[in-house]
């Protein structure tokens, strides 16, 4: 599929996802290549039904699509997924356009492991940029990363840019490993956990984070390391309104400086007009826009068109999302085979069976049985070499508690 586009459509109640583009694997006919594909000014609610890893808008291995103007909410795992690679080899999705979308209430503490946006693998010439993305919970029991703009295995050659991201469970910029990322005049507010987090340390340049503000009031700064030469830091405005000084990676922003991370870089209040209401316009007198701030009109995210549609996205309503409740205990372990699921002549489900290599020793039979039509037989041979052969087993996993074993037998 080339040169197509889905426009203005309300895609809602969903048992999976949105829309997707292109597959997992490379087609190496490009003919059969799909690309180019447009998928603008949608609302895209309500999804994840049944399953529950499905995403908003997912771009697999295919460039050169656009992702512009939609208004993804509601879902339980991430709103657009790009790239379909883990780590640095071939990959297609190269020169998308995740743009001017307002992603929000996603997650919703369902899933672990997403963002808002997420991307995989070489990805030169992609931007996200221009979005606002807010409101992201990720599961927080056995798992973390509930992440605004997501970066994982092999990201490469990504613009980050013009973005305003607030209210993540987790960072709301997050690089597992990648390279050459440049994420620049972003806003990242209110971060639960933290605010900006790396991953893995490579021996190339993994990202340059150059003048972004990054205000917060819980949590922390950082998490991972950003002490190695190959994460660049430059330019950015930090605050942190809660009155706590900052920890730079265990260092006041002077000996952080004194690294030479963050040249250029200042700990001031950037001076919204009102952050706790989410203005996060710039007062005239901001010292984010004497460092050079370019100010960026985020109202522009989402959907546009006439007033009804615009209402019609506007107008959408969210349940708070609240504390994941601790799980009731598991219920017993209960291994109940009666042998009517298996196929005559197989060997029982799910057990493990020793018979020597002469599988015929051992066969669900309809010969007389219990209950039902299906009973388990066993055959001895005079040839075998151990004399306790054949046996069957089961392998439950059970280390504690009492058990019991019951079987009838004819």
């Amino acid at each position: 599929c080339r040169d197509c586009a889905l426009r203005r459509s309300y895609l809602h109640d969903l048992g999976a996802g949105g829309a997707r583009i292109g597959e997992t694997s490379i087609r190496r006919d490009e003919a059969q290549r799909t690309g180019r594909v447009t998928i603008d000014n949608n609302i895209i609610n309500g999804g994840g039904r049944i399953f529950t890893g499905a995403i908003g808008v997912w771009v697999g291995q295919s460039g050169d699509n656009e992702v512009t103007h939609n208004d993804i909410s509601d879902l339980f795992y991430s709103g657009v997924s790009v790239g379909w690679r883990w780590g640095y080899a071939e990959s297609l999705a190269k020169r998308n356009k995740v743009e001017f979308n307002h992603i929000h209430h996603i997650g919703q503490r369902h899933m672990s492991d997403m963002g808002a946006v997420y991307t995989l693998g070489p990805s030169e010439g992609t931007s996200i940029s221009n979005n606002v993305i807010h409101d992201v919970y990720s599961y927080d029991l056995y798992g973390w990363a509930g992440l605004g703009i997501y970066n994982d295995e092999g990201s490469t050659g990504i613009l980050i840019e013009n973005n305003l991201v607030y209210h993540t469970k987790d960072a709301c910029y997050h690089q597992h490993y990648g390279k050459e990322n440049l994420v620049r005049n972003n806003i990242f507010a209110f971060g639960r956990e933290f605010q900006l987090s790396r991953a893995r340390v490579e021996e190339h340049l993994s990202f340059t984070l150059s003048g972004n503000v990054i205000y917060f009031d819980e949590g922390t700064l950082f998490w991972g390391n950003f002490k190695d030469d190959n994460v660049k830091l430059e330019g950015n405005l930090y605050w942190d309104a809660s009155g706590r000084p900052i920890d730079f990676a265990g260092m006041t922003f002077e000996q952080w400086q004194a690294t030479g991370k963050d040249a250029g870089s200042r700990v001031a209040d950037p001076l919204f007009v009102d952050p706790k209401n989410l203005d996060f316009h710039l007062k005239p007198d901001s010292p984010a826009l004497a460092m050079g701030f370019s100010p960026f009109d985020y109202s522009k995210a989402g959907v546009y068109g006439d007033a009804g549609w615009v209402a019609l996205a506007n107008g959408l309503r969210f349940a708070p999302v609240r504390p994941v409740p601790e799980p009731p205990p598991a219920p017993p372990l209960t291994v109940d085979d009666d042998f009517e699921l298996a196929p005559v002549g197989s060997h029982p489900l799910d057990a493990n069976v020793q018979a020597e290599g002469r599988n015929n020793l051992v066969g669900v039979t309809e010969e007389p049985a219990a209950g039902g039509k299906h009973s388990l037989k066993l055959q001895d041979a005079p040839d075998c070499k151990h004399t306790f052969t054949p046996h069957f087993f089961y392998s439950p996993a059970y280390d504690t508690g009492d058990a019991a074993c019951s079987f009838d037998l004819y």
